[in-house]
């Protein structure tokens, strides 16, 4: 049931926690697919902590290292244009 649903601040998200079936389960509002479930609120709490350190790890390879000059076919702090390499 929505009635039965509470938000809970976890590293700074916003987390949904429920039952379900005797489950607990735990959703991270702003990352999608960031669920995780637990036989206990504080277990399911532990658990969708250490998925978003995993969620958030798998997209810091996406990232630009250095910043958005860094970023093929974006300016550089001249302005001037990078080109892209094709290798």
């Amino acid at each position: 049931m929505e009635d039965d649903k509470e938000i809970v601040k976890v590293e700074g998200f916003n987390v949904k926690v429920w039952q379900e079936e005797g489950t607990f389960i735990a959703e991270v509002q702003e990352l999608p697919g960031c669920v995780n479930e637990g036989k206990t609120k504080e277990e399911v709490l532990v658990k969708i902590q250490k998925t978003i350190f995993a969620y958030l790890s798998s997209i810091a390879g996406e990232l630009p290292k250095k910043g958005p000059e860094a970023i093929p076919g974006k300016p550089d702090k001249k302005g001037l244009q990078k080109k892209r390499s094709m290798n």
